[in-house]
Order: C-alpha cells, then sequence, then structure tokens
C-alpha cells in the first residue's frame, strides 16, 4: 500500500535529484565559460607582447633617425640655427 509519505517523499527525492541536476549543468557551462575566458585573456596578453614588441622597434631612435635621414632629407640640429626669442624679427 503506498502511503502519503512515501509519495512525499519520492516527490522530494526527483525535486532533490533535478536540482542536483541543473546545478551540475550549470557548472558545466561555467567551466566552459572560464575555459574560453582564460584561451581569451592569454591571446590578448600575447598580442599586447608583440604589439609591445613591434612598438619599440618602430619606435627605436636609430631607425627613426635613418627614416628622416633618407626620406626627409633632415639633419641633426647644428649649434648656428639656435637664436634668442628676442633675435626674432617682430
Amino acid at each position: 500500500m503506498i502511503r502519503p509519505i512515501h509519495i512525499i517523499w519520492a516527490a522530494l527525492i526527483m525535486g532533490i535529484g533535478t536540482a542536483l541536476f541543473m546545478v551540475a549543468y550549470e557548472v558545466d557551462a561555467k567551466e566552459k565559460e572560464l575555459t574560453r575566458l582564460h584561451a581569451d585573456i592569454r591571446r590578448t596578453t600575447e598580442s599586447m607582447h608583440v604589439l609591445r614588441a613591434e612598438w619599440s622597434f618602430l619606435n627605436d631612435p636609430t631607425r627613426l633617425d635613418r627614416l628622416a635621414t633618407d626620406h626627409l632629407g633632415l639633419q641633426p640640429i647644428r649649434p648656428e640655427q639656435y637664436v634668442t626669442v628676442a633675435s626674432l624679427p617682430a
């Protein structure tokens, strides 16, 4: 004979089982998201390292001096090119 208490216990067990299944599913989804975020962070960090190295190369004073000389015809400033503000025309 099935008593009402047995039905209550069965419903309670099924409810707890369903809740545990849902929690386990959510944990799995969060772990996958965390793994994806870690991969994104790793890729972004690597990209930043590459960009910093490229920035250092592009802003190397020796390289910039060579480019200015080759393409713009610029030369270093000579001392006689310096003037005072008072010597400038009004």
